[in-house]
């Protein structure tokens, strides 16, 4: 799939292999099966590597580029721009 190799390192966190390769699919997945050691290894490795590739932290680094983007701006004098429909409720948004 396009995303994985820039996720999985081959033979650390994960096994690739070559698309629409059926041969070396089952190959990876024979070696997996033959080997509980890799498995654990592999494994932990992922767990390590996706560790702050959870929802919270994805969140928190965006607020927190927001938050920045929004000091800044208040820094330089300005305040943020309001959103165009407006409020929640207000006028600026009714139909």
């Amino acid at each position: 799939v396009g995303g994985v190799p820039g996720l999985v390192a081959d033979g650390v966190t994960g096994l690739l292999v070559p698309p629409r390769s059926p041969a070396a699919l089952a190959a990876a997945l024979a070696r997996l099966a033959a080997d509980p050691a890799l498995r654990a290894r592999l494994g932990a490795a992922a767990r390590r590597a996706v560790a702050g590739l959870g929802v919270e932290e994805c969140a928190a680094r965006h607020e927190a580029v927001y938050r920045a983007a929004l000091g800044h701006r208040r820094r330089a004098g300005r305040r943020p721009a309001p959103c165009p429909a407006g409020p929640p409720g207000t006028r600026r948004n009714r139909p």
